[in-house]
């Protein structure tokens, strides 16, 4: 049975062109401190770490302060009790930067990323905690991303 993508908004008080390049040129901040590669233009790629897991992701869409979209071209995860450990190859992250004034909102959808997969408590968690270090960073000014 195929269920629904994962998906989570956030209201932020912070400008689109803030939020956009948070999503691009500011990772390490929010996401995770090792991260190499870049993700400011269509076509670049970039790989984050968080212990021996890691993703790579192709940028597939960046329209300034409007849409980012990544796509996993690479995958480990790092669960012994995982069987599948690439599952989040050929998923999509989709950002989408929406004026909702007086602040802007923040839509993520990772395309791909359902109920079936065996990672999605764990996933779903950790973009839970991730989009909240996107937040600090945006409104408080420093994240809480992964340091190892």
């Amino acid at each position: 049975m195929k269920t629904s993508d994962y998906q989570q908004s956030l209201s932020i008080n912070s400008a689109d062109k803030e939020i956009f390049e948070s999503l691009t040129s500011r990772i390490p901040e929010w996401w995770t401190e090792k991260f190499e590669g870049s993700a400011k233009k269509v076509s670049e790629k970039f790989t984050v770490h968080f212990g021996g897991t890691l993703k790579t992701m192709l940028i597939e869409e960046a329209a300034p302060n409007k849409k980012v979209v990544w796509r996993c071209i690479d995958a480990y995860i790092d669960v012994n009790e995982f069987e599948n450990k690439k599952e989040w190859i050929g998923t999509k992250i989709i950002w989408e930067i929406v004026p909702d004034s007086p602040n802007t909102k923040l839509n993520l959808t990772h395309e791909g990323l359902t109920s079936d997969f065996e990672c999605y408590s764990v996933c779903i968690k950790g973009w839970d905690f991730f989009l909240q270090s996107l937040f600090e960073l945006l409104v408080n000014g420093k994240g809480m991303p992964n340091k190892n």
